[in-house]
């Protein structure tokens, strides 16, 4: 299964690729080195998601805040299912609130070939979780794997 990788922690973003490469599946860091506009950046991230063939494509944003996690989806059978599995696995994180929506609006969503998720994540301490954060990012992949064959 071609996954694409696209978390703004470098620290998760580098221990899901490398458990999902010893685990034998094909990993696309969808990461790009240098900031762009945020327009830019999406808009480059879309091309690359469509001309590397994805099967699967997170993108996660960690960033402090006020322990809410807000899933957006898309209208395809592993996008919605990941997400519903991410809700499940991510009471081991201790988040005040989970929130689940369609995310058709957003431009990378709506212009990806392959099912997309996007996950914000906003933690009072992110180191804190960054173990459960993996875990359950890898968990909810293999899911996925899992009910696609």
């Amino acid at each position: 299964m071609k996954i694409g990788i696209d978390i703004n922690n470098s620290d998760i973003s580098r221990a899901v690729r490398n458990q999902l490469k010893n685990k034998d599946y094909y990993i696309v860091d969808m990461s790009l080195e240098r900031k762009n506009l945020i327009g830019e950046e999406v808009f480059k991230k879309t091309i690359l998601a469509n001309i590397s063939n994805l099967d699967f494509l997170i993108s996660a944003e960690i960033n402090k805040g006020n322990n809410n996690i807000y899933i957006y989806y898309e209208n395809k059978k592993l996008s919605k299912l990941f997400s519903k599995e991410f809700i499940k696995c991510a009471d081991n994180i201790g988040v005040n609130s989970i929130e689940l929506s369609n995310g058709e609006e957003f431009y990378l969503i709506k212009n990806t070939k392959c099912p997309t998720v996007i996950i914000k994540i906003n933690l009072e301490d992110i180191n804190a979780q960054k173990e459960n954060i993996i875990k359950d990012m890898i968990k909810c992949i293999d899911y996925i794997k899992d009910i696609s064959k």
